[in-house]
């Protein structure tokens, strides 16, 4: 990142970024070869760029058609791009430009939505014209393999380095299928890819010597930003992989003040934050306003957002529903919980574990008739009638919830709550059915929140607690999914003990509502961009965190099986199998990659001391690649360290973003190993020895890609399980590699 008008002649290696002016004039040695000493001539690089790209167009789109079946997470992505065409809205756990993308390309290809990739497995008809998508996502899986060379080229100026990148990446069978498919990762992995390439592109220029392409490249960094954040949030590492060197190369910026005034440091950061802040930020937004005017009709995900999300969406019985605008005893209701697990209070006649008359209570996220309650007078229980009892309900006042498909009463029974042993349990009891006739521990008081100022509740605007009279504890809605015996709805409970904390947890609003003696209005709620773009992402980071494995997937993975293949993934089953695994040699490479990298910090840390100050002029262009590896180690890792301390389920497809950045560093510690060589001089026989061992290299890659090839592109169950001797056995290097297809 150069961002100063000059250079001095020497300045420190600790930063790539500024070391880059000088690439080429210290690469003059024999860098890594693969073929012959004019290897780094440029038509080589084109020659090797064009080679990799068009392998790549041949491995990503051979058989792209097949399996004509839903493979694995096609389901969901391919579904919810499918329901761009009739705009219907969706919940979605991951912003939205890779799916509106891949709706896009659908559009583009003669798809017209009407195939809504119901579940895993099944057929595609030949007319749905799903391969657009499909090839789509191939597309930028062929895109990364020129990226990742010309990564490693701006780094090390060598073509042979780049070229070993790019063909870790070109031979790798997981990546292979990871972007043949109706998958989000491609798009992922692509823009991802992208952001790191323009800015390691953007360190080439000085913003003093060339403002224009400075310019140029810093926007296309921000647009990558804003395009791999409004993928997925995952896309965030990149932003933070982005900002540590920027803010490193500030950091040089403030360390030089006889060179860089104050004011000038002020501009460059003005300058960054308006290419790396303000554009990503702009273009994350603007794909949101796009996506949400896009889905204006009721679908099935309403159930997750808000009442007033949800009153703003065509075909909602909510949006300018006519309904009685304020509560009065005996209505009938439906409770929402505002902002605590966003589901209905629920109940349905299944009790707990070790007491049949404690009959269970929920929250729900979806719509249906267990929702339902009346509320009543505590002090007049008996009167149900809507026409006898219409006085309107206030603040303080006095209620009973009645459930009208159990017709039980909610209550609370004062011992442990299932999950949280401070509160206590929440349930419903039959009437009629109560131990003690004077027990009135199903009373609860209403108090509405501090922002209303009048003392009456309206359907979906008025936001309130309900307060166990008895006990003093508030209803609580969690996001803690109960066992399989409460049907994995969220527990609900009562705060003995409330705080602050857990205020948000203890709102609830009123849906719907049903009383035949008041008067019917139509309710008119003002829910803007803002509010609904605050809200989503508060949904989308809920979401994420409930994730379950499938029932027919395999055991979920675990992130430390990643590097070493431990164990692959399912795509598609039945009698056509598709397998994600990673090309072993691509991953042991990378291993020894990393290794290497161990080594050479050591040796270059050890020789380096015991240098003198001439010697030392030596390590230049050392240095140069140790920090170009040192920058990769840091964004893989930023790419997978994160999923070891993740508190949710995780997949093998995780991985691959983290696996490119570990492909490019690969390929940038053989080539400053390479560098370490050159010091000393290369003689004839040593650059034999390294172009023989490239050209072994290149092709174990290739053939063990050809090996596991059957994995990518489809092979018949039957070879797998059906005769007593598997043709595949011979490719399960790891007990946990299954091909058998499981039913999905």
């Amino acid at each position: 990142m150069k961002l100063e008008a000059e250079r001095p002649s020497e300045y420190p290696a600790t930063a790539i970024p500024l070391a880059l002016r000088k690439r080429r004039e210290s690469l003059t040695k024999i860098s890594f070869t693969i073929c012959l000493p004019d290897l780094n001539k440029i038509d080589c690089k084109r020659l090797a760029l064009c080679v990799l790209t068009v392998l790549g167009f041949l491995t990503r789109f051979y058989k792209i058609e097949l399996p004509r079946k839903v493979c694995w997470d096609e389901t969901h992505h391919g579904k919810m791009a499918s329901w761009y065409f009739d705009r219907t809205f969706f919940f979605d756990v991951h912003p939205p430009l890779g799916r509106m993308s891949l709706a896009l390309a659908g559009y583009l290809t003669g798809f017209d939505g009407k195939y809504q990739y119901n579940k895993a497995g099944d057929q595609i008809p030949e007319d749905a014209h799903t391969e657009g998508m499909r090839q789509y996502c191939a597309l930028l899986g062929v895109l990364m393999i020129p990226l990742a060379f010309d990564v490693v080229f701006t780094l090390t100026g060598s073509t042979s380095a780049g070229l070993l990148g790019g063909a870790l990446v070109l031979f790798d069978t997981g990546t292979a299928v990871i972007t043949r498919h109706v998958l989000l990762d491609a798009p992922l992995m692509f823009f991802g890819l992208a952001t790191v390439w323009a800015n390691v592109r953007s360190w080439r220029y000085d913003i003093d010597d060339n403002p224009f392409k400075w310019w140029q490249w810093k926007i296309i960094t921000g647009i990558m930003l804003g395009s791999v954040l409004s993928v997925k949030f995952v896309g965030v590492f990149a932003f933070l992989w982005v900002g540590i060197t920027t803010i490193q190369d500030l950091l040089q910026l403030w360390s030089n003040p006889a060179r860089y005034s104050l004011v000038y440091i002020i501009k460059m950061v003005a300058y960054l934050a308006a290419c790396l802040l303000i554009v990503p930020g702009i273009m994350y937004v603007s794909f949101f306003y796009i996506h949400l005017s896009l889905v204006k009709f009721t679908g099935s995900g309403d159930g997750f957002y808000s009442s007033d999300f949800q009153s703003t969406l065509i075909g909602n019985p909510l949006h300018n529903k006519s309904s009685a605008t304020q509560m009065a005893f005996a209505s009938n209701i439906t409770i929402k919980s505002t902002y605590g697990n966003g589901a209905y209070l629920h109940s349905h006649p299944f009790s707990y574990p070790g007491n049949r008359q404690h009959q269970q209570v929920t929250c729900y996220s979806h719509k249906d008739g267990f929702n339902d309650w009346t509320i009543l007078d505590a002090r007049a229980r008996d009167c149900v009638q809507p026409e006898r009892c219409n006085a309107l309900i206030r603040h303080n006042d006095y209620v009973v919830l009645l459930h009208k498909e159990t017709n039980s009463n909610l209550r609370i029974w004062r011992v442990a709550a299932p999950s949280i042993s401070s509160h206590y349990r929440v349930g419903a009891q039959a009437v009629g059915n109560e131990s003690n006739i004077n027990d009135t521990d199903d009373v609860w008081r209403i108090e509405l929140s501090e922002g209303f100022k009048i003392d009456r509740i309206r359907p979906v605007h008025t936001k309130f607690r309900l307060r166990h009279n008895n006990t003093g504890c508030l209803l609580q809605s969690t996001r803690t999914e109960l066992p399989t015996w409460g049907h994995n709805q969220f527990e609900v409970t009562c705060n003995t003990e409330p705080k602050l904390a857990d205020d948000l947890s203890q709102l609830f609003n009123i849906e719907d509502l049903e009383h035949s003696a008041l008067p019917q209005s139509r309710i008119v709620i003002k829910y803007g961009f803002w509010k609904k773009f605050v809200e989503s992402h508060h949904v989308m980071l809920r979401g994420n965190n409930g994730f379950k494995p499938k029932k027919w997937e395999q055991k979920v993975s675990r992130a430390w099986h990643w590097p070493i293949n431990y164990m692959g993934q399912s795509f598609s089953g039945d009698d056509f199998v598709v397998y994600l695994i990673c090309n072993p040699a691509v991953c042991a490479l990378n291993l020894i990659g990393f290794l290497a990298y161990l080594l050479l910090e050591i040796y270059v840390g050890f020789t380096k001391k015991r240098s003198s100050d001439g010697e030392l002029e030596s390590y230049h262009t050392v240095d140069q690649q140790l920090n170009a590896c040192r920058l990769m180690v840091l964004v893989y890792f930023l790419h997978y360290g994160p999923f070891l301390l993740m508190n949710r389920v995780v997949y093998f497809h995780h991985y691959f973003p983290a696996l490119l950045f570990g492909c490019i560093q690969t390929a940038l510690t053989f080539s400053c190993w390479t560098e370490v060589a050159n010091r000393k001089g290369l003689d004839e026989n040593r650059a034999t020895y390294l172009s023989l061992m490239n050209i072994v290299i290149l092709v174990i890659l290739s053939f063990t890609f050809y090996l596991f090839s059957p994995l990518i592109y489809g092979h018949q169950a039957g070879l797998l399980g059906d005769f007593p001797v598997s043709h595949f056995d011979h490719l399960k290097l790891m007990d946990k590699w299954d091909f058998h297809p499981p039913k999905q």
